[in-house]
């Protein structure tokens, strides 16, 4: 298998998606965060590792992980670690090769001469400017970047590093297991990147207003996960509507829901072939529509671990 490359805080942090709704004094109006009115109901509300289960085939395990390389999440519990190792194949969202990476980068940036403040107007690129650097964002390229990106960067925790997803896909990497994706790189980056522009610019202005409010959640979404809270962290991750209520309604559906139906249908042979270690956002496991869920409904037996 050939060696994975070093990931850069910014790919990271554009790659894997937890979903979070993000004051910031500027000359432009900030749109208020509107609460949902309705939250999905969790199902299989408590618990990050779960014992996968089917007649015929060894067990896997699913665990729910969270997409920031903070110490206090990296620490696994002894559970986690034993399942890793009973493992032959580890999968993730999305496999980072040479090829994907090079996409990715390439989407993430204009090329044919656009630029983001021009999308955004003086004021808006002016606030973008002073959280940029506490991303680790070069002054240079943010110009450069495309509304989305820059959306996806600010909402993720400053400081860089390799998220837990990442951390865990190199460590399986050097254990020799088989590594698979459930999506591509292209899909991942269609879930915004197909937004209108004007809409890309609607979520990048929220993020930029409510950025002091969002690494708050952050934190909170943090604490909620030590405590393997799914409930919760559903609960506090779809709190705040993104943007208007279509848009949210359309991000919503293709960020968690049709993610999670494509998914499951291409672990389920995985899951068949070998025992498999599954760590994908925790944000995918509950709700009726929730990974879980759908593997229960398909005749897997589940059992929290841990």
């Amino acid at each position: 298998m050939k060696r994975l490359p070093q990931i850069s805080p910014l790919l990271a942090a554009a790659l894997l998606f937890i979903g979070f709704a993000a004051p910031l004094k500027a000359e432009f109006t900030c749109p208020p965060l509107k609460e949902r009115v309705e939250i999905p109901a969790a199902v299989h509300e408590q618990g990050i590792l779960w014992r996968v289960s089917h007649e015929g085939s060894p067990d896997s395990y699913m665990f729910g992980t969270i997409h920031i390389s903070d110490p206090a999440v990296m620490n696994f519990d002894a559970h986690v670690q034993q399942a890793f190792e009973a493992t032959e194949q580890f999968v993730l969202e999305v496999v980072l090769e040479p090829e994907s990476i090079q996409a990715m980068q390439h989407a993430m940036f204009y090329h044919e001469g656009q630029t983001l403040s021009a999308q955004t107007g003086a004021p808006l690129f002016e606030a973008i400017m002073r959280l940029a650097p506490a991303h680790g964002l070069p002054p240079e390229l943010v110009d450069y970047m495309r509304p989305w990106a820059i959306h996806m960067t600010l909402a993720a925790p400053p400081g860089g590093g390799i998220p837990m997803d990442m951390a865990l896909m190199l460590e399986a990497q050097k254990e020799g297991k088989a590594i698979y994706g459930l999506e591509s790189v292209e899909e991942q980056i269609s879930v915004l990147g197909d937004l209108p522009v004007r809409e890309q610019v609607a979520l990048l202005t929220q993020t930029v207003c409510h950025y002091d409010q969002l690494q708050e959640e952050t934190q909170t979404m943090v604490n909620l996960y030590l405590e393997r809270d799914l409930a919760g962290l559903l609960s506090e991750g779809m709190r705040y509507e993104l943007g208007n209520p279509q848009t949210d309604r359309r991000v919503n559906e293709s960020l968690i829901w049709r993610r999670n139906l494509k998914m499951f249908e291409r672990l389920k042979p995985i899951l068949d072939s070998g025992s498999a270690f599954v760590a994908v956002g925790a944000l995918h496991l509950p709700g009726e529509r929730g990974l879980l869920e759908l593997l229960a409904r398909d005749g897997y037996t589940l059992e929290r671990i841990y």
